[in-house]
């Protein structure tokens, strides 16, 4: 019997169900079809399953009401109750997909806080932009030229030094490889360079003790100066690259070597010019005291004597000076040098020369450095010669060459037992020509420490005193 015969086939009731059910029939079919288009369009949908789902428990929702009309005038029931055993099985499956679901859905984030996300993210990418503007433009204000290169070697920056020094746009160098700054010639090797100091990237100059040259747009070179740095970036490691023209440094440094040999060859030609007169006065007045010394009264042979002490002392200051002017002019030698059997040998030169002093002389083994032997020497010798000349009035002379440090540093020191001197005057120590004790008691010509002086600041260290009078003197020095 049709569901009408139910309600009495009642006109107005049949109609009310049968308006009713069409109606939901109509708004449940909607609904899935608005979810379907919906999904479609919003690929990145989380859930997009569970919203499918939905749609057909809808679906099947909508047809069981439909089937409510149809019975009305068709006593069809086992299709709809097949209908209805459908729609039961998909609202199951919905309801139970959806349990754990709900603690994840609970977590997604509301519109408020997606606003407030996005306003926060909108001020961090402002930030970023206003970053970079500032990097820029202190890369913009280094007075060198100065890129910056990515893994791959590829140029992501450039500053406008580099457009003034290599002729390029910022447009031409971006995206392209490093290389095309460097000569033609160099360029097959340069990638291997690049491999190897991205193996152990740190600040540090490039090709050091090398000749470095670059290529500008026209294909003309310069020589170059450049330093490298690395950073690490969200991309992976950048290295910057400072650039800098030196075409004005070289230039100045060969007229500086010509300058150079123009000096040593002046001094050279100034010395012998000097030495063969002097030669001339020691030698004729040897000559009157050796062949003439029984006609020359005790005033006479005492004048002579001055003369020949005052040309020799004449020939060794010009030696001095001469050795002076040189220290600025040679380049340094660098070898392993054992300073402890250095001194040792000046010590025993002076104990030859003068056997009848007593001294006591102690080195310390195996002082080594790395540093320039001929220049050592003379620093060594200065100083304890100057330690040997002090002391002659001690009856027991103590001369001693060790080491120490000061602030961490190595310190090689000559220290003695002799006169010393005032510290009040030790600013003038190092200076050319001056002297803390009488000529007369302690002879010299006053440029023994300037010497030392010169060549410790050669070696890139420095060098000091500390005394106290009648109690002895020690010169520190230092060596990079």
């Amino acid at each position: 019997m049709p569901h009408a015969g139910c309600y009495m086939w009642r006109p107005w009731l049949i109609r009310l169900h049968w308006v009713s059910d069409s109606l939901i029939t109509l708004a449940y079919y909607s609904i899935p079809l608005t979810l379907v288009y919906f999904v479609r369009k919003k690929r990145d949908l989380p859930y997009r399953w569970m919203f499918l789902m939905f749609g057909a428990f809808i679906v099947a929702c909508g047809t069981t009401h439909l089937m409510e009309v149809i019975t009305l005038y068709h006593p069809i029931y086992w299709v709809s109750g097949s209908v209805k055993a459908v729609t039961a099985v998909l609202s199951v499956a919905t309801a139970v997909a959806l349990i754990p679901l709900v603690p994840e859905a609970l977590t997604l984030r509301g519109p408020g806080e997606l606003e407030a996300i996005n306003q926060r993210l909108e001020r961090e990418i402002e930030e970023r932009k206003r970053g970079e503007k500032r990097f820029r433009l202190l890369l913009d204000a280094a007075p060198d030229a100065m890129t910056i290169v990515n893994e791959k070697g590829i140029i992501v920056l450039v500053n406008n030094q580099v457009e003034k020094l290599f002729q390029y746009t910022r447009e031409e160098l971006l995206g392209q490889p490093i290389e095309i700054l460097i000569p033609e010639r160099f360029q097959d090797k340069h990638p291997e360079h690049r491999r190897s100091y991205s193996r152990d990237p740190h600040t540090r100059p490039m090709g050091a003790g090398l000749d470095l040259y670059a290529r500008r747009k026209d294909g003309t070179e310069f020589p170059a100066e450049i330093s490298l740095s690395p950073m690490e970036s969200e991309g992976g490691m950048l290295v910057t690259a400072a650039i800098r023209d030196v075409t004005a440094q070289k230039m100045a440094e060969k007229a500086l070597q010509t300058t150079n040999k123009e000096l040593e060859a002046f001094s050279y030609s100034v010395s012998h010019d000097l030495r063969t007169p002097l030669r001339a006065i020691d030698g004729f007045s040897r000559e009157l005291l050796e062949n003439y010394k029984e006609r020359l009264d005790e005033r006479g042979q005492k004048d002579l004597a001055r003369i020949r002490s005052a040309t020799q002392r004449m020939s060794q200051l010009i030696d001095d000076l001469l050795n002076l002017s040189r220290l600025n002019i040679s380049e340094l030698a660098l070898e392993d040098v054992d300073l402890s059997a250095l001194a040792e040998q000046i010590v025993e030169e002076r104990i030859k020369g003068e056997p009848n002093r007593s001294v006591e002389f102690r080195a310390t083994p195996n002082l080594t450095t790395k540093g320039d032997a001929r220049l050592l020497v003379i620093a060594l010798e200065n100083l304890l010669s100057n330690a040997w000349k002090f002391t002659q009035k001690q009856p027991q002379a103590k001369i001693a060459f060790g080491v120490t440090h000061q602030n961490g540093v190595k310190a090689f020191f000559v220290r003695d037992n002799g006169v010393g001197f005032n510290m009040a005057y030790a600013d003038k120590l190092f200076g050319v020509f001056q002297r803390l004790h009488d000529e007369r008691e302690f002879p010299g010509t006053g440029i023994g420490l300037a010497l030392v002086q010169r060549i410790i600041h050669r070696h890139g260290g420095k060098v000091w005193a500390e005394a106290e009078e009648n109690k002895g003197a020690t010169f520190y020095f230092t060596l990079s």
